[in-house]
């Protein structure tokens, strides 16, 4: 960990992503407190539960292994399945019939280590799944074993995007955590891809998605707000490094074959949108825990927003009458 500028500084192994989002920095807001907030309410932010999806599992196990390779291997194992071993003996039934079959009696009310036994000591030879697996898990330890499709489609992804983009993967430092102060609000950057090399210095976030167009990708950036998250980056990094001038970029990748991905980066004109909206949120945030009022949608009775094609075809429909 360095400190330099007002913030401290932190590479990969200094700080895991669990310990950036643990206790220590938890009043520290984050670029997806500041997307939340813009995309949600206050009360969101606050009061809202924090749930694991298998979506984002797969997400954080795709970031590792673009990311951090050694990570990955060190963190996650392709499992293994029933269907890679046919000849095995998969089940105290199938041990069962086995023994049934070769007139071998008194396996009927066995248990498996015993059914196990019995199998052996008539062939040696025989594959049983129990013994298999087991042996897997031993070697696996405390390895995360993902599907053998979910593995594979990783493997695919990561080799695809860095075959795509292979300047974004040399010298770049992966997972940089950032934390400080910013303009007088306490905040904290966790950074995919920097690389303080390039000309100049440039942060780039990994993103999957479902489509990599860029029209559908760009609604995507506003209405999530990525845009918003970048610019904290972005202002956080040339603080903190006192640096001039950064390039922000957006990796995505779609998640289906095969697995296309495509970099964007923000405009100046995007970039000065996401500063006024990320600057509007650091002081809504600070205001509403400072007074510790967190509002919703506003309460009591609403009139119910029309949306804009609709309000434009009632004005059609309006001016036209009926005949």
């Amino acid at each position: 960990m360095i400190e330099q500028n007002g913030f401290r500084i932190y590479d990969c192994e200094e700080l895991s992503n669990d310990e950036y989002h643990g206790e220590e920095f938890a009043d520290y807001i984050s670029g997806s407190d500041i997307a939340k907030v813009l995309s949600k309410t206050p009360a969101h932010l606050e009061y809202g539960e924090s749930k694991t999806t298998a979506a984002m599992e797969f997400g954080t196990a795709v970031h590792t292994a673009i990311l951090e390779p050694l990570h990955f291997d060190n963190e996650y194992i392709r499992a293994i399945s029933k269907d890679d071993y046919p000849n095995a003996l998969s089940s105290d039934a199938a041990m069962k019939s086995w023994l049934k079959e070769r007139g071998i009696a008194g396996y009927s009310s066995k248990k498996t280590d015993e059914l196990v036994k019995m199998v052996h000591a008539a062939d040696p030879g025989v594959q049983i799944w129990a013994e298999i697996k087991a042996a897997f898990d031993a070697e696996a330890k405390d390895r995360k074993q993902l599907p053998p499709a979910d593995f594979d489609k990783i493997v695919y992804m990561r080799d695809t995007v860095r075959a795509y983009y292979p300047d974004v993967f040399r010298s770049f430092q992966p997972e940089v955590s950032i934390v400080g102060e910013l303009y007088g609000y306490k905040v904290k950057v966790r950074v995919d891809i920097l690389r303080l090399n390039a000309s100049p210095a440039t942060i780039t976030d990994y993103k999957t998605c479902s489509d990599a167009s860029s029209t559908k990708f760009g609604y995507h950036s506003f209405d999530l707000g990525y845009v918003e998250k970048m610019t904290l980056q972005a202002e956080v990094v040339k603080v903190a490094f006192g640096l001039n001038d950064v390039n922000v970029e957006l990796l995505a990748q779609e998640k289906d074959v095969p697995y296309i991905p495509q970099s964007y980066y923000l405009t100046e004109d995007q970039l000065s949108y996401g500063f006024d909206r990320c600057l509007d949120a650091l002081k809504l945030i600070s205001v509403c825990r400072e007074s510790g009022q967190f509002p919703a949608y506003g309460g009591g009775v609403l009139p119910l927003e029309t949306p804009a094609w609709i309000d434009a075809k009632m004005e059609e429909e309006s001016i036209g009458g009926i005949s």
